[in-house]
């Protein structure tokens, strides 16, 4: 943190102000000769300033001292603490040497007016019968000196006062010019990227469009074709006894399909098949002109005008088959089934911080600030087709059992819940810590085990079989990542001592610690073989850590860097590719990173959020990779 941004320098400031101020009617105040009434305001104003500066010295000393448990987690050291004493300490110095003079001198001109005053009054004493007279002369001349004083005394405040009013009138006047001015900016900026995301948008789609067409007419090796029906009357209803392929370069006919009256005609993407609707509403006849093979499939159709519900499936894998995959916008061939190759899901009304998908890759679980779970269809469209709700706060991470008939969620409302996927009902409630819930993990196999990492300071340990927590596993400072070993029979769990633990879990100890973070981990995932994990950090790092048995001492095998971490501290996550090659992690630049793990490359840094991206995860079959966001908003791309 630049010193700026640092409250201890900001407020360092002031007080240097206050003591320069102060130091200056100090001068004033030394070079008045006669204890008038205008000398004791000085000391009186001198005193209260000293008083005041001094309680915001010892305001600062709380801080360092604060500061000086653990500097690492304010971002200073000990040289930086050193430095910080000493100016505490030069300023009560300076305060001092003005402080002492000033009670000197209050002390001494109360002593000798005291003594004075009592000699005069002593030496003019008159007679009673005199005294009121005389009362009455000097009482006239005391009250003009008290009042001319006193009005000095306030002139003098009233126009320090205007001075400092218009001081703040002037810096309220260009605060709210640079405001509107970096206002209209971001107006100007924004307008300009919505223009361009449209613009984006929109070429995309006729590119797609294109595409599909020219793929469609023109596939590699096939010669473009069209069809034709040929209408007879039956009825007063236009109806086909036939359908015919021509070859649109020899002009010569194709092929011919008929055998009842065909209603309508289609060709398929690689131009190499005709389907055809015939009258009696139940028959496609399929026709593969490469091969003259005619396939017979069977539709269940309400009437014979429409269809309703999903195409089957048997057509879909045969239509698919009679050619190469449709190309993408880019002209290069798709490599995963997502509808497009970029789908956007929208819908959680604040920032998404964690999603997983289930271990069948056909859904997706996302869990956002606005304290509910959504779940995604993969395929087709990726709408939304679950809410889960039920937590009373941000839900910070979810995980899937193994069998993906369950989700686990945590959140700061102190809770861990379990979810049945089924049926969107809350089966589990386990509240036993006592401060935020950061993360959670479930055993990849065995015992059907949980187990949560807390602000409270503890891992626990829950059976989804029973009813509270089983195991407490107790650490010093707050946890903030946990994982189960590959056997799970070992926890890892991580916080803000920048260290990686191994926890025993039948002998509730630690076994070993993983050292080497600058900075609290926010992340940690086991590779799916179960013999490294990975974990993210604040200090701008990934590392890859080798948990098989008797591997060397120094366990960190890979350092990964080029994501960032910023001011928001939020907890992004990191995840493994199915077969260990890549690692993937969220990022505050707005950007979605992936590794290669052997070379340490970015083989990938993928735009497109506007805010922090918050966790990003791989499919477990196909290359695709997930990303949700500060901005609301989730991607599924593939790569």
């Amino acid at each position: 943190m630049s010193s700026a941004q640092d409250p201890f320098y900001i407020v360092k400031e002031e007080i240097q102000d206050s003591i320069d101020k102060l130091l200056s009617t100090f001068h004033q105040w030394e070079q008045m000769i006669s204890d008038n009434g205008e000398k004791r305001h000085f000391s009186k104003e001198l005193l209260a300033g000293c008083e005041s500066i001094e309680w915001q010295v010892d305001e600062l000393d709380k801080t360092i001292a604060v500061a000086a448990r653990d500097p690492s987690w304010y971002g200073i050291d000990e040289a930086e603490l050193d430095k910080r004493r000493r100016w505490t300490a030069n300023a009560r110095m300076q305060v001092g040497n003005m402080k002492k003079p000033v009670m000197t001198g209050k002390q001494s001109s109360g002593t000798s007016t005291s003594s004075v005053n009592g000699m005069r009054h002593e030496l003019m004493r008159l007679p009673d019968s005199h005294q009121n007279d005389k009362s009455n002369q000097y009482a006239a001349p005391d009250n003009d000196d008290f009042i001319s004083s006193e009005s000095d005394r306030q002139l003098l405040l009233i126009r320090r006062q205007d001075e400092e009013l218009d001081e703040l009138s002037a810096s309220v006047q260009r605060i709210g010019g640079v405001g509107l001015t970096i206002h209209e900016e971001l107006t100007a900026q924004e307008k300009i990227i919505g223009e361009l995301g449209t613009e984006i948008d929109s070429t995309a789609t006729r590119l797609d469009f294109v595409q599909k067409k020219v793929a469609m007419w023109r596939s590699p090796g096939s010669s473009p074709r069209c069809f034709a029906n040929l209408p007879t009357r039956s009825g007063g209803d236009l109806r086909s006894p036939a359908a015919i392929f021509v070859n649109l370069v020899s002009n010569s006919l194709a092929g011919r399909v008929g055998g009842g009256a065909v209603r309508c005609a289609a060709v398929c993407g690689s131009g190499g098949l005709l389907q055809c609707g015939h009258g009696d509403g139940r028959r496609t006849l399929a026709q593969n002109f490469t091969s003259t093979k005619k396939a017979e499939v069977k539709m269940q159709v309400e009437s014979s005008l429409s269809v309703v519900g999903p195409r089957p499936t048997e057509l879909s894998t045969m239509i698919y088959s009679g050619g190469p995959p449709v190309p993408g916008p880019n002209g290069k061939q798709r490599s995963s089934s997502l509808e497009s190759p970029i789908m956007l899901l929208t819908g959680h009304q604040s920032a998404v911080y964690t999603m997983k998908f289930n271990p069948a890759g056909t859904v997706v679980a996302s869990g956002s600030h606005d304290r509910e779970i959504f779940l995604w269809n993969v395929h087709g469209d990726c709408k939304n087709f679950m809410v889960l709700k039920g937590h009373k706060n941000a839900v910070l991470e979810v995980q899937w059992t193994t069998d993906g008939a369950q989700i686990i969620s945590a959140s700061p409302d102190k809770t861990l819940r379990a979810w049945d996927v089924e049926t969107g009902k809350q089966i589990k409630k386990m509240m036993e810590h006592s401060s935020f819930v950061n993360s959670c993990c479930p055993t990849r196999r065995g015992p059907p085990l949980i187990v949560s990492g807390s602000d409270d300071g503890t891992a626990k340990l829950w059976d989804m079989r029973q009813r509270g927590s089983i195991q407490n596993f107790p650490d010093k400072y707050q946890i903030t990542a946990v994982s189960f070993s590959d056997a799970s029979d070992k926890i890892y769990t991580g916080g803000v001592d920048n260290d990686v633990k191994v926890w025993d879990i039948r002998r509730s100890e630690v076994i070993m610690k993983l050292q080497g973070h600058q900075d609290m981990l926010t992340g940690m995932q086991l590779s799916p073989d179960g013999s490294y994990l990975l974990t993210n950090s604040m200090d701008n790092t990934l590392r890859i850590w080798d948990m098989r048995p008797y591997a060397p001492q120094n366990r960190c095998v890979k350092i990964l860097e080029g994501h960032q971490h910023n001011f928001e501290k939020n907890l992004l996550k990191c995840g493994w590719s199915l077969d260990g090659s890549k690692v993937t992690a969220g990022s505050s630049d707005r950007m979605v990173y992936i590794w290669d793990t052997t070379s340490r490359r970015i083989l990938y840094k993928l735009p497109g959020h506007t805010g922090s991206v918050n966790e990003c995860v791989f499919h477990p079959s196909e290359p695709i990779v997930g990303s949700c966001s500060s901005d609301k908003q989730i991607y599924l791309g593939e790569i």
